[in-house]
């Protein structure tokens, strides 16, 4: 899916939405101060889950916190079959995951006719972007006199021959050695707001953000690795307001 084209999509359907529809009395709107809502988001990186927290500043002016969770795949990312047929990625050495908490505004382009259409926003984020990296373990078999015994060892594709590796340990394998990278995010992105319910948020919302770190992620051991990562995102929102 490419990210850019739809976003730039949305963008002008929005502002079409809004230059041809006409905005509902105010009067006849009822205003909740506070909203929360959440969701569930692809990325041409991964997937993740978010929520947020937010309440009215004026009348089309939202400011929510947000804590958003996803995982990071290198671009360069191949799964191969072992020599005992089972899968795992040559060359990483690392799985990454971020964290993110934030603040942002979310500002009305266009309100709903009432219960009718579509409420469009803009939306633009800020805050700590926590790198979490777990180290690959694989199983690998080790030839001893006249048996075989299967052992535990952190991925290395300079010391361990393809012939060796029987597959991935188990996913918890690497916990204890999880290690930290602090970073910062900014976020700006466009959601479609179509709930026939006041109360309910319903919500199509598409994006793009920017993760920084002071020195490169190491995921792989055979391709470059980066510092920075630029993804485009697409969520399904769904939430509630209140008074």
């Amino acid at each position: 899916m490419n990210f850019f084209k739809l976003f730039i999509f949305l963008f002008f359907i929005s502002n079409l939405i809004f230059a041809q529809q006409e905005q509902g009395s105010e009067g006849d709107l009822i205003l909740y101060r506070k909203e929360n809502h959440g969701g569930v988001f692809i990325h041409d990186k991964g997937l993740g889950f978010f929520y947020r927290n937010g309440v009215h500043k004026t009348g089309k002016l939202k400011r929510f916190y947000e804590f958003d969770v996803l995982n990071i795949k290198h671009p360069k990312e191949y799964k191969i079959t072992s020599a005992y047929d089972n899968k795992f990625i040559y060359g990483k050495i690392n799985s990454f995951s971020i964290v993110r908490t934030g603040i942002g505004y979310h500002n009305t382009l266009h309100t709903k006719d009432q219960r009718k259409g579509v409420e469009v926003r803009y939306h633009y984020y800020i805050g700590s972007s926590m790198g979490l990296l777990k180290p690959i373990y694989l199983d690998i078999i080790k030839n001893e006199t006249n048996n075989k015994r299967i052992i535990s060892q952190k991925y290395d594709p300079l010391t361990q021959s393809w012939g060796e590796i029987y597959g991935r340990s188990g996913l918890t394998k690497g916990l204890s050695e999880l290690k930290f990278q602090p970073g910062l995010y900014a976020k700006l992105g466009l959601s479609f707001e179509y709930s026939s319910f006041d109360d309910l948020v319903r919500a199509i919302e598409t994006g793009i953000v920017m993760d920084a770190y002071s020195k490169k992620i190491p995921i792989m051991s055979t391709a470059i690795n980066k510092q920075v990562f630029i993804s485009f995102y697409l969520s399904l929102v769904f939430g509630k307001k209140e008074f």
